[in-house]
């Protein structure tokens, strides 16, 4: 290091300018890139597909089952009408998946809702019945 340090003080200001400036630019590129990587952590961005669940029906509770933003599974036992929304978009390959299955006798209905359309749907009538429904974003 003390070599370094010889050199670099008895190197003239011609030598040492364009060596500083070139540091520098170094220096804060490298900066600048860690902060545009650290920007987008954490942050929940609507990519993809937007995803909607519902469960509808004479049925008046119902246990569902379905995939949350995460790709985890989540269940529950709720009053009939039912309503999920992704709070983020789901990206190209996702899997999606939603069943219920009446707690009672009457019709049971389960769609996925991909941007605004129904994408996927089954229903199902007579007591304790259950309707499926599953794809991967993206598909037809």
């Amino acid at each position: 290091m003390r070599d370094f340090l010889d050199w670099f003080g008895n190197t003239q200001w011609v030598v040492k300018i364009p060596l500083i400036l070139v540091a520098s630019m170094i220096i804060l590129g490298a900066l600048g890139f860690g902060a545009s990587l650290l920007s987008g952590l954490g942050s929940e961005q609507n990519t993809g597909y937007n995803v909607e669940y519902n469960v509808t029906g004479t049925s008046k509770r119902a246990i569902i089952t379905y995939t949350n933003e995460k790709g985890w599974t989540d269940k529950l036992e709720t009053s009939v009408p039912w309503r999920w929304k992704s709070p983020a978009g789901a990206p190209a390959g996702t899997s999606l998946y939603i069943s219920a299955q009446a707690r009672d006798s009457g019709l049971i209905k389960v769609e996925i809702i991909v941007d605004g359309k129904v994408w996927k749907e089954q229903e199902n009538f007579g007591p304790f019945v259950m309707a499926t429904a599953s794809g991967y974003a993206g598909d037809k």
